[in-house]
């Protein structure tokens, strides 16, 4: 079994779980480092250990995100996986928009207020 810390959260995963997400990343790692280091990173894991854990950073945590969406059939277990990283990852996006934290966005020029003829 290994459990994931995804920037705080933790998410309890099956070895099939990490086998497939494994797998996922090791087609990817062609084409992306970020895929290359996570297939890395899970292949090193101890197989004869009760529980593996993992701290993931917010780049890994959304390659991470990107495999699970462009994966075929994910196990049950990685479909909420990716739900709470798209929620985790959105939620971060939206702080950096200035959508959360009661603040308002920016809202941009309308193109009847650029007009200046």
């Amino acid at each position: 079994m290994l459990e994931l810390d995804l920037i705080g959260q933790t998410i309890r995963l099956s070895e099939g779980d990490v086998r497939w997400i494994e797998a996922q990343a090791k087609a990817a790692s062609g084409h992306s480092l970020g895929a290359r280091d996570l297939a890395t990173r899970l292949r090193e894991l101890d197989p004869d250990r009760d529980l593996n854990r993992l701290l993931f950073t917010r780049p890994e945590s959304s390659v991470l995100a990107r495999l699970l969406e462009a994966g075929d059939a994910p196990p049950a277990r990685c479909d909420e996986l990716r739900r709470n990283l798209a929620k985790l990852l959105g939620s971060d996006e939206q702080r950096r928009r200035g959508m959360l934290n009661d603040t308002e966005p920016t809202p941009a020029p309308s193109d009847a207020a650029r007009d200046t003829t």
